[in-house]
């Protein structure tokens, strides 16, 4: 590993060379790991840079003081790779157990502290997935205090890597079975729909077959646009969903979710 030393020096090499731009935000993978040498960091980058920087966290390695040194040192954004809430893709597919109970503690201090926006990361397409794996990861994103930011990535494993010599028998999930769990992952984010409209959406299955409904939600949501700024099409669409479906956990759902945002379905 570098020296701290030579680290911040290149730091400031680049502010002096380039402007703020060349370094906010500082990143580091690897940053929350080791407790000594954070705080050192930051006592080093504190003094010496003083500009926002971004780092990732880990439920194994990270504890309460090492996010207040954070906070303390100027974090912007810290970042924690969950991956997949399902315990058994991620001890035998990925070789990462996880300890959901940590994650979930690791994302709640990280709001109480004030260490930073929380950012979760999560791989999709792992053709081991089912849909109950979808399920768990689905669930554990409901125990993580809202709001946070979502970074979805395909898993693309490496050449000649262990998973690439894995041999998967399982039948392959359907696409839009993908699409409707990774939808309401990103409704997950916002704190603007509670846990009992989650929870319906996931379980509503004229939405499982139909996924596409979710998309103008999401858009709503997340973005929080304009209302009269919106496709017609892509209000009309949930709206004329609703009416076909008066029947079943989506009526329910649709009412609830159409009261709070009438004024953009009209």
């Amino acid at each position: 590993m570098r020296s701290l030393e030579s680290v911040i020096e290149e730091i400031r090499q680049f502010r002096n060379r380039f402007g703020l731009q060349a370094i906010l935000p500082f990143f580091d993978e690897i940053l929350l790991v080791n407790k000594r040498r954070f705080a050192r960091f930051a006592e080093l980058y504190r003094r010496e840079i003083g500009h926002p920087f971004c780092g990732f966290a880990h439920h194994r390695t990270t504890d309460r003081e090492m996010l207040e040194i954070a906070r303390d040192a100027g974090i912007a954004e810290t970042s924690v790779g969950v991956q997949t809430g399902s315990e058994w893709i991620a001890r035998e597919i990925y070789n990462r157990p996880i300890d959901r109970a940590a994650i979930v503690q690791l994302t709640r201090d990280i709001h109480e502290i004030g260490a930073g926006r929380l950012i979760l990361n999560i791989l999709c397409d792992c053709v081991f997935e089912q849909e109950e794996d979808l399920r768990a990861t689905f669930d554990l994103l409901l125990e993580i205090p809202r709001p946070f930011l979502l970074q979805l990535s395909r898993l693309v494993p490496f050449p000649k890597s262990p998973l690439t010599q894995m041999k998967c028998d399982l039948p392959p999930l359907a696409q839009h079975v993908r699409e409707f769990w990774h939808l309401l992952y990103l409704l997950t984010q916002s704190d603007r729909l509670d846990d009992e409209t989650l929870v319906g959406l996931s379980r509503d299955p004229y939405l499982r077959e139909k996924p596409e409904i979710l998309d103008s939600l999401v858009f709503w949501i997340l973005h929080e646009a304009d209302p009269q700024k919106q496709p017609p099409a892509a209000a009309q669409k949930l709206a004329e969903s609703g009416r076909r479906h008066r029947d079943g956990t989506f009526r329910g759902i649709y009412r609830k979710i159409r009261k709070r945002f009438s004024a953009l379905i009209g």
